[in-house]
């Protein structure tokens, strides 16, 4: 491959699904990169069903989310550096940039495994890299507790980013017939969504008959499902800012890598769609539903107590049991974990995060942050988010 003059400004097409899904924040993240390692980058983002636009521009490199075998075609008889950070195709012959999503498995495993015994589903498609590799790692997870996995049939569940309809007779008679108490794994958080709009219409209650666990960590998608979804976060942005590192290598005439590059997840973001305690004990449920309702307020044990409609001693009691910590430390986690998240998805000031979440003041959420995480928040966000 002859090397790109990165003396002048260079080209990148970047070629993804313009549809809801995960590719803003992949393209958020070569943005990233450019600003801050090659202002001169000209990026240009066009659809992958037309891609013939986008090499007819003369890039200098791309990068794709590969989603057909007939995109992958097209960006082979064009002979440019490129790379993928899609895992819709078992087979291409481009680097890829992607998310561990066996590891992605085994994590949901381990956080549904947590509310004690369930039947256990997969949702997703599995002729899909991803797909084929998350459900690997959780049955894998599953079979190690002496746990099995239950998958939908071809049709319950059509690609929800798609315009096809879904089947929501077969989709509720499959949800329907599992045994319950249940816990669902989704590959994506739209699937998660539709999956709790199928429950609310067949009746299930959403955990105490089917907990449902999704991917991405859509904050849109996780908190308009009734109840909120939970659903794990990973590096999106992180994709897309290590796909233009390896495409500016490529550009320079570098070797490609032998392997994809396979980044870690990030961690469960539990909200009420798993909420462990709501099966059994519906006091704790309340008293649950009530922090998540008033994260961002001043409230304290006494407020959370009267909201489960139980003394403050036996709202200790059941929080320990059913959790193994107190109100006030579910509290205090629960208010950390979305500051997390909000030092790294956001650009807002850490006044402002702190007041989103709860604390009483900069101070305070930096003191506790240090105690709890061991960094102050700004050390946070710099170590964790790509810039």
């Amino acid at each position: 491959m002859t090397p790109v003059s990165l003396s002048r400004p260079n080209k990148v097409a970047l070629i993804f699904p313009l549809r809801p899904g995960p590719w803003p924040e992949i393209v958020r993240g070569v943005y990233r990169y450019a600003a801050k390692q090659d202002p001169s980058w000209q990026l240009a983002l066009h659809t992958h069903d037309n891609s013939s636009v986008a090499l007819a521009g003369n890039p200098d490199g791309v990068i794709a989310m590969i989603r057909t075998p007939q995109t992958a075609d097209a960006l082979a008889a064009w002979g440019g550096p490129v790379v993928d950070t899609g895992a819709d195709l078992k087979t291409h012959p481009f680097p890829r940039v992607l998310l561990d999503s066996e590891e992605i498995g085994r994590l949901a495993a381990e956080h549904l495994l947590r509310l004690g015994p369930r039947r256990f589903a997969f949702v997703g498609n599995c002729e899909s890299l991803a797909g084929d590799r998350l459900r690997a790692g959780f049955t894998a997870r599953l079979g190690e507790a002496g746990q099995g996995c239950e998958t939908p049939p071809p049709g319950a569940f059509d690609d929800p980013y798609s315009e096809r309809p879904t089947s929501r007779v077969e989709a509720a008679t499959w949800l329907s017939g599992l045994q319950r108490p249940a816990a669902v794994f989704a590959s994506h958080d739209a699937l998660a969504h539709r999956l709790i709009e199928v429950c609310g219409s067949a009746e299930l209650r959403v955990p105490q008959d089917v907990a449902i666990l999704g991917l991405l960590n859509d904050e849109f998608l996780c908190l308009t499902s009734q109840p909120p979804l939970s659903s794990i976060s990973v590096p999106l942005a992180g994709m897309g800012y290590e796909a233009a590192q390896v495409l500016r290598g490529l550009m320079a005439g570098g070797c490609p890598p032998t392997s994809p590059l396979v980044l870690p997840p990030g961690e469960v973001v539990a909200r009420r769609s798993t909420d462990g305690g709501a099966v059994a004990d519906p006091q704790l449920s309340s008293a649950l539903c009530y922090i998540h309702d008033h994260l961002d307020e001043p409230i304290g044990v006494d407020d959370i107590a009267q909201a489960g409609g139980v003394s403050r001693s036996s709202l200790e009691r059941r929080f320990r049991s059913s959790l193994g910590r107190g109100p006030l430390a579910e509290l205090i986690r629960l208010r950390l974990e979305y500051a997390k998240r909000m030092l790294i998805e956001s650009t807002l000031s850490v006044k402002q995060i702190a007041a989103a979440a709860g604390f009483h003041d900069t101070r305070h959420l930096s003191v506790t942050f240090r105690a709890k995480i061991g960094m102050s928040p700004i050390e946070y966000r710099d170590c964790f988010r790509p810039v």
